[in-house]
């Protein structure tokens, strides 16, 4: 959050067994706004499984009235985790091929799996599906260090279309 823009827009996404919304829809980033999606992460908590399905669902819903679907903006989805399917649908395939069959044109995915529970598997596939990365960060490693890695992809692109 802390590396967005006065000129970006953002959605989060936060799953376990259940799958909820910061807010419908983007958000604009403005320094009360991400002030407020600061509070709603750190209000995140363990529930026990992992709805990837489910969150990833939402994510890539299309929101109608947004203009984020005009050409001339790039989407980044960047998907976080630290486990395995456990809730909804667990078949990693499934998961991947209706993710891609739903990913925005021209969104990229870059999938950051952390720990040593994570299905590599999906999150190569999705990240392969959504002309991205996947980078994982072991247990004893830095989720600071890749998350950093990765949002500075998005913000400075080598190559682009």
């Amino acid at each position: 959050l802390g590396t967005l823009g006065a000129r970006d827009r953002f959605r989060l996404v936060a799953f376990g067994s259940a799958v909820r919304e910061f807010r419908p829809g983007f958000t604009v980033a403005t320094r009360d706004d991400v002030a407020e999606a600061g509070r709603f992460v750190e209000s995140l908590a363990a529930d026990g499984g992992t709805n990837i399905a489910g969150a990833l669902r939402v994510a890539l819903r299309p929101v109608a009235d947004d203009s984020l679907a005009r050409a001339s903006r790039p989407v980044f989805v960047v998907f976080l985790t630290d486990g395995v399917p456990s809730v909804g649908e667990r078949d990693p395939e499934r998961i991947a091929s209706e993710a891609e069959g739903a990913l925005p044109r021209g969104a990229r995915v870059l999938a950051v799996g952390v720990g040593a529970d994570v299905n590599t598997f999906l999150l190569d596939r999705l990240a392969q599906a959504g002309r991205g990365t996947a980078e994982y960060v072991s247990p004893d490693g830095d989720v600071e260090v890749t998350m950093g890695a990765t949002l500075r992809r998005i913000a400075r692109p080598v190559l682009t279309d």
